[in-house]
């Protein structure tokens, strides 16, 4: 498994290979992106009729190619809809920055999704997401990992979003570790402590953690073993916001 947009390169390569594609990944994701900047959330439920009624993607989106062009900007358009959502710090100006990156904040069996939003030097928003191959009899799916991309999986056994599953996660938490705090509880206290933080005092907060045998002393509300690794994690995504 890979992530797209950290090996656009190769996966181009394959995309050129495979369907002849004249543009790279990142650059049509880069001019879809482009393009629903500043819509609102209307327009691109229009963009999508649009789409799917035209045989080139670039006479609506400018730039991009993508035969699935219209299932990305489906895709925006539920997150602005119906997405997670992850309050931050009041900001005073327009100048964010973002950073997303791929980490393993948690052992060997997982990795997750940090995105964090930066201005004037200071953490303004963080919001994580963990995955992981648990029981499908309790745990929903990732999309598609039921299905085609989920081939070769152990049967009886899905990728699965730790914070959309939350409470069947904590679950295991609680009993394999006689966790007291659940997952999502554990993940949004550790973002709240990152708002409005420099690099600087998450890194010293890093070597607190490492140095204390209860987390809650340094991150109120965390009692995740690993939260030097998450807070870690978050540092490494805010040095990646641009």
């Amino acid at each position: 498994m890979i992530g797209k947009a950290q090996n656009s390169k190769p996966y181009s390569a394959l995309m050129k290979k495979e369907a002849k594609a004249t543009k790279t990944w990142e650059e049509s994701m880069t001019a879809i992106q482009n393009y629903v900047k500043g819509k609102k959330v209307s327009d691109l439920k229009q963009t999508v009729t649009d789409l799917k009624a035209t045989k080139k993607a670039s006479d609506v989106v400018s730039g991009a190619t993508f035969a699935d062009t219209a299932g990305y900007v489906q895709a925006i358009y539920d997150v602005a809809s119906n997405g997670m959502v992850s309050k931050g710090v009041a900001t005073t100006d327009n100048n964010v920055t973002e950073g997303q990156i791929l980490a393993a904040p948690h052992g060997k069996q997982s990795f997750g999704i940090i995105t964090v939003a930066m201005q004037n030097n200071k953490i303004a928003n963080v919001f994580v997401d963990e995955f992981q191959y648990t029981p499908s009899a309790t745990f929903g799916a990732l999309p598609n990992s039921d299905k085609d991309f989920g081939k070769g999986i152990k049967s009886g056994t899905v990728l699965a979003s730790k914070r959309a599953n939350s409470k069947a996660y904590s679950a295991l938490m609680t009993k394999e570790a006689k966790a007291t705090h659940t997952w999502i509880e554990n993940s949004d206290a550790i973002a709240a402590f990152a708002n409005g933080k420099t690099i600087a005092e998450l890194e010293t907060a890093v070597g607190n953690v490492k140095k204390t045998k209860k987390v809650a002393d340094v991150v109120s509300g965390a009692t995740f073993v690993d939260t030097a690794g998450y807070l870690q994690a978050i540092i490494d995504a805010a040095k990646a916001a641009k």
